[in-house]
């Protein structure tokens, strides 16, 4: 029996949709079993590769690559499902997909749909790129900019009024009838940050929804956020959901200005691997700790044993594959489930057919078996991409849904075209062989459960590994009676905030933003005339009613942050600030005192960055040109009128926006604004992009929170960005404010009162029980609370027994920083954050004039700043957050031997040299370092790895006590530590 880290999960339902016509699951283990191609030319309702596609692969905003997995038809099955298409209207062809996913998931159950029906169920989304509605929307908006340099050009002025007058109404005609124009009826459709809470509210779930962005490694590492909910027993039930459904050509187009596609065919893991397809698809599980499923007498599909997400830290390039974060991953996964790797059957690989990409995997998995001594076909290897292309953020769940259904069929899948590794990859020498055959499922070791090892690594990276095994009910009905204890970290959470660094409207850097917190906020009426076209206020704000803050003049350190000026115009402005803002919360708390395997990073910001909105017009404003030559009075004009025109109006497109490179995709992708700070500060823990709408920073801050909580990390980097001031987001906030008519539960601020602002903010944290003498602390954060917390009336934890705003002497509020003419700033994803930002500062200078009181401060002795800050969802799921002063002390017990405390005192090699107890203080002369592993062999294999490497870092007695060999080790100083850890060696 191996005993897990951490408590084991049960897949209890799971659906999915995959090329070409995996409908569901039964099609779709099917097609993987007979090798049907799911790889073709992209049909031209997505995009036209007769406009897009050059062989030339220096071909200016052209693609080589004119293949796709995409799915048949794809339509929502409303003959299965008690769904009138009329309530379906608002979703997207996604949305519709994560939808229609999630219900085969369900149905799997055996459970009635309003069984979800609660605040004990959530909804965790892996994606990137949202949806093609967001560009088509865009494209269909920016014909007036195309209709204006039209207009404005000589040689249009000089056609009779008459002709004019029909070039330009056939087109616009034209342009809405083939693209989206936004109205009351599509905001949520249109909107990234609605993928998935649009459709939770539609299924009556009242747990949290959050969007998980870590681009290809999306699809596992969804999972690992979303079982931190279960292991804490924050959540009952998780409907885990990865998709991609955004095959639009500007990402292909990206992709092949960095050599990443393949011109003719996929095959992964072989010497004909010579670039990736895009795909398309979705899937979910449903997922139950395993005690629960259980006991509830829950159909068990699978059991997932541990998941690991890592880093790649730095490295040559931000997308250039790395064995350091690869092999952190799977190890993280393995140890977790109690394992070692020789215990896998076969592993899932991430493999997307680049020459580079599947080499790295390869020689990662040589490093991760080297010392297993296994002998040579023992492991299979397996890669469904030869089928259905690389689905992006929803390739994970692909991986795992078709493992899980080999391990249910008793089959070992075969992956289809291989024929041999490599150049340069002997897998005689290794334990590894390419499956290629349908065949039985052999058996490792009688009575114990097959098991499958699945990878996602993520461009940027971030990579993810995930252990499944198949159900055997003796063997998890053991193992689940023998599962750890719940930790103590369900009692008040005391999370110190030790950095804090900032970037927007009011300054760059927490003292001057502090300097100005009580200046009314820098907001200008029209669009900065040097940030885009000088024509954009002519086009985009006729009627000067555009109000906004921007960042204006924004000096970035290219020189410290070592990214040559050259490429920042290809590189988001929010990645900028994100990199700027976190670098001065590391610096504050100091950078050498990150342990980079420890240290993650969480940022919240509302997804669809400003430079992916460009690129996407600058690929496909062409599209215009081809409706324009459809028209005939436009077709009639002589030809060198019609080539002037389309040669000026195309320069004024390509005058301000930069040319599509092998810069390009890296800089527009959401996921690399926490990959860049990654990859600068070498930090090796998770980092991942959290939407959840205008509470995006609070989601972050709860995941982060709950990463420290279950001791993945020791030190969590919280960051909050918003920079997307594009006449797109603009446009489309005014439509919000007329269609969500909402006003703020707390302090009833309407949202049209709301002005965008554009900036970012960052924390970082740590237990205060880990804090050091010496160290400075901004405020401790004693909870948050989401709003299925709040819907089960919880509290923070043991402050008193009492909820947070019977507790709060101050609260912030949506409507923290406004002006003299009622109007409010708001930073949307990254609000919360700014919010938080202003109570930790007012805290810290114990300027409480900046705080609203709620009428339960106290001036006794002993009574502190208690604040609550709370964040509004536009789409449902509010935050509360309750942030105490620094210097509040902390509740202990005593047993008659020395001090104790969840919030306090000493944790491995953490020195606190004293403790107040009942008013007395003592001095502290021992410490305790507890370690525990499976065996004696894995115990010292685990000491001497912290010996080292100088991280020496103690488990909790509850993890140690949950091992078969343990050890416990009194000492008085470090040196002490060490020269005992030495002497087991």
């Amino acid at each position: 029996m191996h005993k897990n880290l951490t408590h084991p999960v049960a897949v209890v339902g799971y659906g999915c949709i995959f090329p070409p016509d995996g409908y569901d699951v039964e099609r779709f283990w099917n097609n993987v079993l007979s090798g049907k191609p799911g790889v073709r030319t992209t049909p031209p309702e997505r995009w036209n590769f007769k406009t897009y596609f050059d062989e030339n692969r220096s071909a200016e905003d052209k693609t080589y690559c004119k293949l796709g997995g995409t799915i048949d038809a794809y339509s929502f099955p409303f003959d299965k499902y008690n769904y009138p298409r009329t309530s379906l209207d608002k979703l997207s062809r996604t949305q519709l997909m994560l939808l229609d996913s999630i219900l085969q998931a369900m149905s799997m159950t055996k459970l009635a749909e309003d069984s979800f029906q609660n605040s004990e169920t959530g909804v965790f989304v892996g994606n990137m790129l949202g949806d093609e509605a967001f560009s088509d929307y865009s494209i269909n908006l920016r014909a007036k900019e195309f209709i204006y340099y039209l207009e404005q050009h000589p040689s249009y002025t000089g056609l009779p009024s008459q002709e004019r007058d029909q070039i330009r109404q056939k087109f616009r005609r034209m342009v809405d009838e083939s693209f989206i124009a936004l109205d009351d009826t599509n905001t949520e459709s249109i909107m990234y940050s609605a993928l998935g809470k649009s459709v939770r509210n539609l299924l009556g779930i009242r747990g949290p929804s959050i969007i998980v962005d870590s681009a290809c490694s999306a699809g596992v590492l969804v999972i690992d956020e979303a079982i931190k909910h279960l292991q804490e027993r924050k959540l009952k039930t998780c409907i885990t959901t990865a998709v991609l459904g955004n095959m639009n050509i500007t990402g292909n187009v990206a992709f092949a200005k960095i050599g990443g596609l393949s011109p003719t065919h996929s095959s992964p893991l072989d010497h004909k691997a010579n670039g990736l397809i895009p795909g398309e698809g979705a899937g979910t599980i449903i997922l139950k700790r395993l005690d629960d499923a259980l006991a509830e007498g829950d159909t068990i599909y699978a059991v997932i044993r541990g998941v690991g997400a890592a880093s790649d830290g730095k490295g040559k390039s931000i997308y250039a594959p790395s064995s350091h974060g690869q092999l952190a991953a799977m190890q993280k996964s393995i140890e977790r489930a109690g394992l070692r790797p020789k215990d896998i059957d076969y592993i899932e690989t991430h493999a997307t057919a680049t020459l580079v990409g599947d080499k790295v995997e390869l020689t990662t998995l040589q490093m991760l078996f080297e010392e297993e001594g296994l002998p040579p076909k023992s492991v299979a290897l397996g890669s469904v991409k030869s089928q259905i292309g690389h689905s992006f953020s929803a390739a994970g769940m692909a991986n795992l849904i078709k493992v899980i259904e080999g391990m249910r069929h008793n089959v070992m899948p075969p992956t289809h075209h291989f024929e041999r590794t490599p150049e340069g990859i002997r897998l005689e020498d290794t334990p590894f062989y390419v499956n290629t055959e349908t065949k039985p499922w052999p058996v490792r070791v009688p009575g114990e459960p097959k098991r499958a090892s699945i990878n996602a690594f993520g461009f940027g990276g971030i990579n993810a590994s995930v252990v499944v095994e198949e159900y055997l009910e003796p063997y998890h009905r053991k193992l689940a009676q023998e599962g750890l204890p719940d930790k103590i970290s369900q009692l008040q959470p005391d999370i110190a905030v030790v950095g804090v660094g900032v970037v927007d409207s009011r300054g760059t850097g927490k003292e001057a933003w502090w300097d100005n917190i009580n200046e009314v906020f820098v907001s200008r009426t029209g669009y900065p005339e040097k940030r885009w076209n000088k024509e954009i206020n002519a086009i985009f704000d006729e009627d000067s009613t555009v109000q906004g803050s921007f960042v204006e003049d924004l000096k970035f350190p290219s020189i410290k942050f070592k990214i040559p000026p050259i490429i920042l115009p290809e590189i988001d402005k929010g990645q900028q600030m994100a990199l700027m803002a976190a670098g001065e919360a590391i610096s504050d708390y100091g950078q050498d005192k990150l342990i980079p395997a420890k240290t993650g990073i969480y940022v919240g910001a509302m997804l669809g960055l400003e430079s992916s909105v460009m690129a996407d017009l600058r690929i496909r404003f062409v599209e215009y040109i081809e409706m324009l030559k459809q028209i005939p009075e436009f077709s009639q004009l002589p030809e060198t009128v019609q080539n002037t025109l389309i040669t000026d109006i195309t320069a004024k497109f390509r005058s301000y926006i930069p040319k599509v490179g092998e810069d390009t995709l890296p800089g527009y992708m959401d996921n690399i604004i926490a990959g860049r700070i990654a990859n600068f500060y070498n930090v090796n823990g998770p980092n991942v992009v959290i939407d959840s709408d205008t509470t995006s920073f609070m989601s972050a801050l709860e995941q982060g929170m709950l990463s420290l909580s279950s001791g993945e990390n020791n030190t969590v980097i919280v960051g909050g960005v918003h920079a997307n001031m594009t006449p797109e987001f603009i446009d489309f906030f005014r439509k919000i404010q007329e269609v969500f008519k909402d006003s703020c539960p707390k302090c009833l601020t309407e949202l049209g009162q709301f002005i965008p602002a554009e900036g970012s903010v960052f924390f970082v944290l740590k237990k205060y029980s880990d804090v050091l003498p010496g160290e400075k602390v901004y405020a401790r954060i004693k909870g948050v609370l989401n709003e299925a917390d709040m819907s089960k009336k919880a509290s923070y934890g043991q402050v008193a027994g009492r909820a947070a705003e019977e507790l709060a002497s101050y609260s912030l509020c949506c409507n923290s920083f406004g002006n003299n003419a009622g109007r409010h700033q708001f930073y949307f994803g990254a609000h919360g954050g700014f919010v938080m930002l202003k109570a930790v500062l007012a805290l810290e200078h114990g300027v409480t004039q900046w705080l609203e009181p709620t009428g339960n401060h106290s001036d006794q002795p002993g009574s502190t700043n208690l604040t609550s800050v709370h964040s509004h969802s536009i789409l449902g799921g509010d935050y509360e957050l309750l942030l105490d002063e620094a210097s509040s002390e902390c509740l202990l017990s005593w047993d008659g031997n020395e001090a104790t405390t969840d919030q306090t005192g000493h944790q491995g090699d953490r020195w606190i040299e004293s403790l107040v107890v009942h008013d007395v203080k003592v001095e502290r002369s021992a410490y305790t370092f507890y370690a525990g592993e499976v065996n004696t062999e894995q115990l010292l294999s685990k000491l001497t790895r912290m010996l080292d490497a100088e991280e020496i870092r103690s488990d909790s007695p509850e993890v140690a006590a949950a091992f078969a060999c343990r050890v416990a080790i009194v000492y008085k100083t470090q040196d002490e530590l060490r020269r005992k850890l030495n002497a087991l060696r």
